[in-house]
């Protein structure tokens, strides 16, 4: 596994959902790049501007399959119990109004996230309120007044 990332020690997603999204894309890429020739995978994780990009890219052997609605598929035999980590994945992206596109070329399997932060208005509000009384505090300054 071949990793690349540039993130700060703190992220503004739960961390759950971080470790869901890279736990079921890497769990997918490992058990592909086992029963393909190409073992390598690779992995980019980078936050830049309040926006967070994760690629899983790994090699796979055989056919993709998918649904009529384009949904793919579990080549595993247990359907019953296989097949949700991608559309996990999907709901915890969507959760954050993220973006994700999975690409299937020459045997190449990759998935492409996009994430942003965004920052509400009222916690907009709370951080200037919250910056304000750090400078009351700072300077000594109880109440402001228009008198």
């Amino acid at each position: 596994i071949r990793l690349e990332q540039s993130i700060p020690i703190t992220l503004p997603y739960k961390s759950s959902d971080i470790w869901s999204i890279l736990g079921n894309l890497l769990d997918n890429a490992i058990e592909a790049a086992e029963n393909s020739e190409n073992k390598e995978i690779d992995v980019r994780i980078v936050y830049v501007k309040n926006k967070l990009k994760i690629t899983v890219k790994n090699y796979y052997t055989g056919k993709i399959k998918k649904d009529t609605n384009g949904n793919f598929i579990s080549t595993k035999g247990d359907t019953k119990n296989h097949g949700i980590g991608l559309k996990s994945v999907i709901q915890t992206v969507n959760s954050y109004d993220g973006y994700i596109e999975v690409l299937t070329e020459h045997s190449v399997y990759q998935v492409d996230i996009l994430m942003w932060f965004k920052l509400l208005l009222s916690d907009r509000i709370i951080k200037f309120f919250g910056y304000m009384e750090g400078l009351r505090k700072i300077y000594g300054v109880e109440e402001y007044c228009d008198e």
